[in-house]
């Protein structure tokens, strides 16, 4: 597999990714998104999960009050913290945020 990486000024570059082995899940694109209404203000994130195999997963929640950057961060964390539960070490962050 290879994944496809976007630099500085458009610059693109390939990686060779290691393949799946036995009993490790592949690669999980995950993208992500946090807002809020004001800033703060009442907050939520939504992720959906893309496994190479097997069903796609999507997830919305409620945050409670926040701003949009730390809506985008809490986003991640959940994001990352599923990956870790579901067993992924190669994860790919897609986001809108820097």
């Amino acid at each position: 597999m290879v994944a496809l990486h976007a630099g500085l000024f458009g610059q693109q570059r390939t990686q060779d990714l290691p393949g799946e082995v036995a009993g490790v899940p592949g690669l999980l694109n995950i993208h992500l998104d946090g807002a809020s209404l004001g800033n703060p203000g009442l907050a939520g994130i939504g992720l959906v999960l893309r496994p190479e195999r097997g069903p796609v997963q999507e997830i919305s929640e409620a945050i409670g009050q926040a701003t949009g950057h730390q809506a985008d961060y809490l986003a991640l964390l959940r994001a990352l913290h599923l990956a870790r539960e579901l067993g992924y070490t190669l994860v790919h962050i897609h986001s809108d945020s820097p």
